[in-house]
């Protein structure tokens, strides 16, 4: 078969490294024939592409250049004559579905939807009206690809014909994303969190419910990743005197290594339509305290068990579960390994990239 795939950039991001590694299975194990398209020119750091599969740039610039990048998506569908178009993020489902209905490119087109539901409200279609447009076209792929059930909820709830959606998670490389052969306790607690600086992923909410920890010395942040926030956060952290006690450590290829020498995963995200960073460090075996936040984060997350999953107001219990598990390390541990085994069970990529092959071929 062969597959064109097509994702707004190759930028680092739960999206692109997911379709990263489904192409690099789709190719290597089931050899299948990958052509990898981003929208937006190349960025400074991106994901690791497989060697066997070639990349192409749109080079979107601006609004005013879609319909040029809309035509030269469509002429790399001629070009390349795919079986099917596989696209991931709302620009590039929109494009696809306009490119895939141009003359000479009549292909299937299977669009992955990785938003969380509270993303398809009025408030945030007025702050972005283009997704507006993008969600309508979104909804007419030949089959739409949901990475959580949280997630086909919310489309469906908005009008996505539901005899279209299949909820195929997102994967994870249980080989790559793995417990160190020794884990070792730290004083003060080293907390991850593997998030896009954006709004939404709540890294500034994050700093500002663990300053009294970090203040007192109990625990350590370290942030991994980078984004449009990055100066407010700065900003914020100078004002709270935080500078010792949190790290904004950008875009890193080495996040297995920071989570393996992490003692706990925290998030504060406002949604999450899937949760794969939570998914990875449960695979490397460290507990996570979380938000809840709508999406898929509760299948992700089971409650007391693998971590714990906070109600949307109770700053203080979010505070308390990390001091207790900073404190216990026989908890973390038992924690840690059943986060991993929920992981290796629900979430191994070498069975999810089989489902997403079903949903190509099967459209």
């Amino acid at each position: 078969m062969k597959i064109l795939a097509v994702i707004d950039s190759l930028g680092f991001g739960g999206a692109e490294t997911q379709l990263a590694d489904v192409l690099r299975l789709m190719t290597e194990r089931l050899g299948h024939e990958c052509l990898l398209c981003s929208v937006l020119p190349r960025q400074n750091l991106e994901v690791l592409i497989s060697g066997h599969i070639e990349r192409v740039y749109l080079n979107k610039t601006s609004r005013l250049s879609l319909p040029r990048v809309t035509r030269e998506l469509a002429r790399v569908v001629r070009r390349y004559q795919p079986d099917v178009v596989y696209s991931r993020l709302p620009l590039a489902n929109g494009l696809s579905r306009i490119a895939t209905k141009f003359p000479g490119c009549q292909v299937r087109h299977v669009a992955g939807v990785d938003t969380a539901p509270e993303l398809y409200t009025w408030s945030h279609a007025r702050q972005h009206p283009g997704n507006v447009v993008f969600r309508w076209l979104e909804k007419r792929a030949d089959r739409v690809i949901c990475n959580s059930d949280g997630t086909a909820r919310g489309v469906i709830a908005v009008g996505y014909p539901s005899a279209r959606i299949s909820v195929v998670p997102n994967g994870i490389d249980l080989n790559r994303f793995r417990p160190p052969s020794q884990r070792t306790s730290h004083h003060p607690t080293r907390l991850v969190c593997t998030a896009s600086l954006r709004p939404e992923k709540g890294v500034e909410r994050l700093v500002r419910m663990l300053a009294p920890l970090l203040a007192q010395g109990q625990v350590k942040l370290a942030v991994v990743g980078d984004g449009a926030e990055r100066d407010r956060l700065e900003q914020v952290i100078s004002n709270l005197s935080l500078g010792p006690t949190v790290e904004l450590l950008g875009a890193r290829q080495d996040v297995v290594s920071i989570l393996q020498n992490s003692d706990l995963y925290v998030s504060a995200a406002y949604v999450e339509g899937f949760g794969i960073a939570v998914a990875e460090a449960g695979a490397t075996g460290i507990p996570v305290v979380c938000m809840a936040a709508p999406g898929g984060l509760d299948e992700v997350i089971v409650d007391g068990v693998t971590g714990y999953l906070i109600p949307r107001d109770r700053e203080d219990l979010f505070r308390e579960r990390v001091h207790q598990l900073g404190s216990d390390s026989a908890l973390r541990e038992r924690l840690g390994a059943a986060a991993r085994a929920h992981v290796a069970t629900r979430y191994d990529i070498e069975d999810i990239v089989r489902r997403v092959e079903h949903c190509l071929v099967a459209t």
